[in-house]
């Protein structure tokens, strides 16, 4: 999994746990070296890895998914699934994460009472 930055990266790892999991930032835009890193690291995954790429559910978030898709194709591995994950009503997986911890606190704590 490729996320923008290392927070939303350990967002989205608390978000949908997965012991098999890799999480990566690729810190906003990439320069020419770290694509190549990415596409590097792609092309040794395992046979049959799915590749997500967990970006900001904006137009930079859309722009960056497009730098992952590329570094699939460009590793030359068509066993490899690829899928974009984005949050929806929110920017971030961080802000995401946090809305589900206040909803639960308010779970627990019974929430606003309209008695």
């Amino acid at each position: 999994m490729f996320a923008e930055s290392a927070l939303d990266a350990l967002s989205y790892a608390t978000l949908f746990p997965r012991a098999t999991a890799r999480y990566a930032s690729i810190a906003g835009q990439p320069s020419p070296a770290q694509r190549e890193l990415m596409r590097f690291a792609i092309a040794q995954m395992s046979v049959g890895s799915e590749i997500v790429a967990a970006m900001d559910s904006d137009l930079a978030g859309d722009d960056l998914a497009t730098v992952v898709r590329r570094a699939v194709e460009l590793s030359g591995r068509h066993d490899l699934r690829f899928r974009i994950h984005q949050p929806v009503g929110v920017k971030d997986w961080n802000d995401l994460l946090h809305g589900r911890a206040a909803a639960s606190k308010d779970a627990v704590t019974g929430g606003p009472s309209l008695a």
